[in-house]
């Protein structure tokens, strides 16, 4: 008998633990595997690193069918940079991991490494090569900064190798909106810096894809705009919340594979609570079953209740509170009061609505700038009744509970 938590997994969804991505993983493979790279643009906690992981895995277990004699993925987070110099290092030190990773692989990519290199004196500044018997090793000098060395000239040196060695090479840059946070204005005049060095090697890249993702979906999109390097080099992958089809499929697998007795309803109760957003589902029906599993393994409506409750408090409340710190530390207190109003209300009409701006006593501006910032940072969003709501369900309570206790 399998053990549910197998299935609800806290961290990145890998085999049990993932599921009901079937159309956007084989999106994802077909992208990758015809030399495309990848645009991911969604809220929090969707599932983005899962689903490229899942792909990535599958790939490496069909790397016969497409050809290829390894897969390597590599996850570069991007949300710890504040600086242009700290981006470039990072993104630069995994490219040296990448080609160690072939070079491990397949020594006869020795010589072909080394012989791309000669000549470029910045990547020899920068990488420190020293050749052994056996291998290249690869490290990364703290003292090279982002005028030193081009990532773009880095790819394409590496794609030679992992062209040599029929390697595919693919680079998840998740938070990849930050690259807007650390570059000046004045440097974006002519699109992100950041982004034209790297369209200046992976256009010319054969065994290198990149996944370019983001939480922040306004701010993702500048960033495909005309004027920018990344302008239509990209497939757009879209990940959906789960349907309510899924979640409920989803409920009764897990039941019948654990050997659990699921109640009429169950599933609707679940769906109504986590509105289908990945990360609450997976949080909520984890809970659900440990609950259940004390109760001679069957699944109430009570429970499901008790279950979202115990999560809200566990999760959710303390989510909202720290999101609540981050704005009020921040000094938009337009955006924290817009933030409760939310949560408690049903509405379709916020800066433009005079009930809204009497109660929150804030003008129509004020709400207007705090209501598209909100939106940009996934916050909020306008739901399929045209109503203003929370996106992660979790917060949206653990935000009720604040207020209340506010009053």
């Amino acid at each position: 008998m399998k053990i549910y938590t197998n299935y609800f997994s806290l961290s990145v969804a890998k085999g049990d633990s993932f599921f009901n991505r079937e159309d956007e993983i084989e999106e994802i493979k077909l992208s990758i595997m015809s030399s495309d790279s990848i645009w991911m643009s969604n809220w929090r906690r969707f599932g983005k690193t899962s689903a490229l992981t899942e792909a990535c895995r599958q790939l490496t277990l069909e790397k016969d069918v497409y050809g290829f004699n390894d897969v390597i993925f590599l996850n570069i987070d991007l949300s710890s940079c504040a600086t242009k110099d700290m981006a470039y290092k990072l993104i630069l030190k995994n490219i040296a991991t990448a080609g160690e990773k072939c070079l491990n692989n397949k020594q006869k990519a020795l010589k072909l490494f080394t012989d791309s290199l000669n000549g470029i004196s910045r990547f020899v500044k920068l990488f420190g090569l020293t050749v052994g018997d056996s291998q290249l090793n690869v490290e990364l000098r703290d003292r090279v900064d982002a005028d030193s060395v081009s990532i773009g000239e880095a790819l394409r040196v590496l794609d030679n190798v992992a062209v040599e060695q029929n390697i595919k090479i693919i680079m998840m840059l998740d938070e990849y909106q930050q690259v807007n946070e650390i570059v000046g204005k004045d440097e974006r005049k002519s699109g992100n810096p950041i982004s034209w060095d790297i369209r200046s090697g992976l256009q010319h890249c054969e065994n290198i894809s990149i996944a370019f993702c983001g939480s922040h979906k306004r701010m993702m999109e500048k960033l495909i705009e005309k004027e920018e390097a990344l302008y239509k080099m990209c497939s757009k992958v879209e990940l959906p919340r789960f349907s309510f089809d899924k979640c409920k499929s989803r409920v009764h697998q897990v039941a019948n594979e654990c050997r659990f007795t699921v109640e009429a309803g169950v599933a609707e109760a679940i769906y109504n609570y986590t509105n289908g957003h990945p990360r609450d589902f997976t949080l909520h029906c984890r809970e659900v079953f440990k609950q259940a599993s004390k109760n001679n393994t069957v699944i109430t409506i009570s429970i499901v209740d008790d279950a979202w409750q115990r999560v809200v408090v566990r999760d959710g409340l303390s989510d909202a509170k720290i999101l609540i710190a981050s704005k009020m530390s921040a000094k938009k207190k337009a955006e924290v009061a817009l933030l409760y109003y939310v949560a408690n209300h049903a509405v379709s009409v916020l800066e433009n609505n005079p009930s809204v701006q009497l109660e929150l006593s804030y003008s129509a501006t004020a709400l207007r700038v705090a209501k598209n910032l909100l939106i940009e940072e996934g916050w909020i969003y306008v739901d399929h009744d045209g109503n203003y709501e929370i996106t992660e369900p979790l917060i949206k309570d653990g935000l009720i509970m604040i207020s209340a206790d506010l009053l």
